[in-house]
Order: structure tokens, then sequence, then C-alpha cells
């Protein structure tokens, strides 16, 4: 799959950490919290990825003692067929070390303690289906926009010699692998692919403020939208990650809404400013932190958190 606008920076953050997504507190760890990451309709949960929210992921790029970027490639949809990483959904009540533990133990036949995991990059997709005909043919999308989030980790030696791939997401049980210097030009691996190899080669701690980045794949149409009753909107709330766009004026004024499937994020936040009488062209970089909603229940032994509400919010600061 080609991609147009490769490395295009969005923002740029270059005095402080440009992701912050930081949401440890032990009160609402995944062994207090339910994390419930699954809609129970199959059809609201392609209704709600394809017109209510963006998908909020995790790219995990796995390297090699020897400076080797493991290249597995996708099984399913989108990006059937192409070299990525190993990859999964950001379930409601996680986090971010639940889905960096969950997302290793279900891809591949690794524990790996989130502790390792090194963040580089965020990436903000417009992909399409490989074979968009069979999609359409079951009334599925065909065209995704996701917000991911790419960490990398070096594997110990055995660690790379033994890593096995579920088969049910890959399709190579042992992937491939490259030496970065040459994933980082080839162009035989998708743009997203090569740029994480640039950041590693860099390093992960340089490119922590690094811009995050654009891709739009070729023949991205923006999906339909879909009309949701209230109980369906908190049916979605509970399970999925909300993108959300918020914006600050230098007063101190805010304004804030949730990032639709196919928008743009500058364009959104363009627009929060501009009915709040502030320019867009004085506007520090945005940051991203997790919020979360809960209620909480009395259980025996203590007590359990039910999240009503999981959002990534992206803030844009004038100044």
């Amino acid at each position: 799959m080609s991609f147009q606008g490769s490395h295009e920076a969005l923002s740029s953050r270059r005095e402080e950490q440009a992701v912050t997504v930081a949401f440890e507190d032990p009160l609402y760890s995944s062994e207090s919290v339910d994390t419930r990451g699954w809609i129970d309709s199959q059809e609201l949960y392609e209704r709600a990825r394809e017109s209510y929210t963006n998908i909020i992921g995790l790219d995990i790029a796995f390297t090699t003692p020897s400076g080797e970027l493991i290249i597995p490639r996708r099984s399913i949809e989108p990006l059937i067929g192409d070299a990525w990483f190993v990859g999964g959904r950001f379930f409601a009540g996680e986090t971010v070390s639940d889905m960096v533990r969950r997302t290793i133990a279900n891809d591949t036949n690794l524990a790996i303690d989130p502790s390792r995991v090194q963040f580089v990059a965020l990436h903000n997709y417009y992909l399409v289906n490989t074979f968009p005909e069979e999609a359409a043919k079951r009334g599925l999308p065909t065209s995704h926009h996701a917000m991911g989030l790419t960490f990398t980790v070096e594997l110990t030696e055995e660690e790379a010699c033994t890593l096995q791939l579920t088969k049910n997401e890959y399709l190579d049980e042992i992937p491939a692998r490259m030496p970065l210097t040459v994933a980082a030009e080839s162009e035989d691996l998708p743009s997203p692919v090569r740029d994480i190899a640039r950041d590693i080669l860099v390093g992960p701690g340089a490119n922590a403020s690094a811009p995050f980045r654009t891709y739009v794949a070729d023949g991205y149409e923006p999906p339909a939208h879909y009309e949701f009753s209230e109980e369906e909107e908190q049916e979605i709330s509970s399970a999925m990650v909300l993108t959300e766009i918020r914006v600050v004026t230098r007063d101190e004024r805010s304004s804030i809404r949730r990032l639709m499937p196919g928008e743009d994020p500058n364009q959104v936040a363009a627009e929060l400013f501009d009915a709040l009488g502030e320019s867009m062209t004085n506007m520090r970089p945005p940051f991203m932190i997790l919020t979360r909603e809960i209620e909480t229940e009395p259980r025996e032994g203590g007590h359990k958190a039910r999240v009503t509400r999981d959002a990534m919010v992206f803030t844009y600061l004038a100044q």
C-alpha cells in the first residue's frame, strides 16, 4: 500500500514530551477496573469505528541486538500482506502498560515487561482495505482512520531467535528481519515502517518530542456518517477509547469536541480556536493525555471501578 504525506508534521513540540499518556494510578489499573474492549453488537462496532470515533492503536517495533528490525506481515484488513508491526487496539479501562503487556502476550509467544518498551512516535493513519470489494460485499467499512502510538523494544538474542507470531493476524509465524539501516531506506516497505526505522536509528529518546505524522493511503475516502442513539453512544464510550480535540486560549478559555473518523485534527483545532476568537497561528503544538471517567461500586475485598468513558485528548495551547 502506498501513502501520501509521509513524515508530514502536523505539529512540533521540541521543548517538551509530545505524548503524555500516564494513567498508572494503581486504583484504576486493570486489576481494579473492568477492562472492556468489545461491543456486544458487531454491527454497532463497525458503525462506531467508521463514523463515531477513530481507533486508538498500539504498534510495537521489535529490534534485535544486532540492529535488525523484525518485520511481520499482516493477514487481516487493513493492510493485508503489508509489512507492519505487532499491534492492536487500546481497550477502555486499560493503562498504557496494560495495553503493551496484552498486545505482546496476544500476538507473540513472548512475555515482555512494559518498562523495557520505549515510545517512538505518534501516527495519524488514513487507511484503506487491500481488498475493499470483499468488505463492501459484507457491508463493512473499506476505509479506516486510526491514531497509532508506536513503541519499540530491543529483544534479547534468545527472544529474537524464539519469537513466534500468532497465525490469526500475521502471515508468517517466524517473521522476516532486515537491518535497520536498510529498512530506513527500503522502497519495499510502507513509508510509516521506513520512518520508524529511521526514528529507532536516531534513538527513541530523541524522538519523544518529535512531531506526530499523518499518512493517507492512496484511495482513502472519508467514511459515511451515521446517527447513534444515546444508549449506543454510552455503549461505545464504555468500550472504545475516544479521540478528542481540546483548545485553550491565552486567557484560558477552552473548547473540546470528539474527533470524527476522517477528520483532520489540525482543522478541527482551527475551527475550535476560530469559534473562541483565537488565531491558529499562535498555537503551541498539541500534547496528548488519557482521561477516564469511572463509576465505582463496593466489592468483596474492596471496590471495583467501571469505565463509563475513556478518551485520548489532544490539547492545543495558544501562546
